[in-house]
């Protein structure tokens, strides 16, 4: 579900994917994600959470810290136009 190592999360998003594509999380859990784009920009998108993070795609990491204080199941998407449609699309539950 994820790599998480001491609270940090590795993300890549190359080929319209998010690798790992699903996130499990616990409810007030705060967590470090390091966003990786090696090939275009890509967002890391999950509205209903208040979330858009801009990754570039020049193979350099941004890390970006998240607290999960809402309980769900919420979809994850790349916002770049059409990114979605090719299924660049994940899931973050929080429990």
């Amino acid at each position: 579900m994820r790599p998480s190592v001491n609270g940090t999360v590795e993300m890549n998003l190359k080929n319209c994917a998010f690798e790992p594509e699903r996130l499990l999380f616990e409810l007030q859990e705060t967590v470090e994600l390091r966003l990786t784009s090696e090939d275009d920009v890509h967002t890391f998108t999950v509205q209903p959470l208040g979330i858009n993070g801009v990754v570039p795609g020049e193979a350099v990491s941004q890390s970006q810290t998240f607290s999960f204080e809402q309980a769900g199941t919420f979809k994850l998407i790349c916002a770049v136009p059409c990114h979605e449609g090719f299924g660049m699309t994940g899931t973050i539950e929080v429990r």
